[in-house]
């Protein structure tokens, strides 16, 4: 593990004890995964004990499968499937898959896990749960990367743009473009307190 991986990780300690899984993962340094891979990560698996048990090749020719059924069904005019870590390829899958299991990095990820507490992601029920969020303006009682945490945590996602395909609008104060394109849209437009009792309060 890399040492200023290993100080981000340590500085993430002396803030607090409470981590987000997806930060955790980005925080260990793993060859090729970024900030988004880490989210996808933390979104399929839902816990850390769940990504470091993952059998790879299983769920590296399971992806396979799905994309030549998928490819099938595209030329016989049915929907598609859904492909599990989309946006994840073999090459980063396996570096993911000798990462955890190169020892030094287990003992160090094991060491990390004992004094933290990783929250665990809430999956979607289902894949067609799963909402796109859009964040604009200055929320009420929590900051836009707090709002962001909450979603991700509950298995949806935060989209950095409107479209056809966002379900709902979180605006504060001097909220700008997003919410005028939100309304012409359609789009329900919520604030701080309702995105809090959609999906609970932060944490739990």
């Amino acid at each position: 593990m890399a040492e200023k991986s290993a100080q981000n990780v340590i500085e993430a300690i002396q803030r607090t004890r409470k981590v987000d899984l997806a930060r955790f993962i980005h925080a260990l340094g793993m060859p090729g995964v970024g900030e988004e891979v880490a989210k996808i990560l933390a979104r399929h698996f839902g816990s850390l004990e769940a990504l470091l048990e993952a059998q790879w090749p299983a769920l590296s020719a399971e992806k396979e499968r799905v994309r030549k059924e998928n490819a099938k069904r595209k030329r016989k005019g049915e929907a598609a499937l859904e492909v599990a870590l989309e946006g994840i390829g073999p090459e980063i899958m396996d570096s993911v898959d000798k990462f955890v299991h190169e020892r030094h990095n287990r003992e160090v990820i094991d060491r990390l896990a004992g004094s933290l507490d990783i929250q665990k992601v809430r999956a979607a029920r289902a894949a067609g749960d799963a909402k796109t969020f859009v964040l604009t303006g200055t929320l009420q009682g929590m900051t836009r990367d707090e709002a962001r945490t909450l979603i991700e945590s509950r298995g949806h996602k935060v989209a950095g743009s409107v479209s056809k395909n966002t379900d709902y609008v979180v605006a504060g104060a001097e909220a700008g473009s997003k919410l005028e394109q939100a309304r012409s849209l359609g789009v329900e437009v919520i604030d701080a307190d309702a995105l809090v009792k959609l999906l609970g309060n932060p944490g739990k």
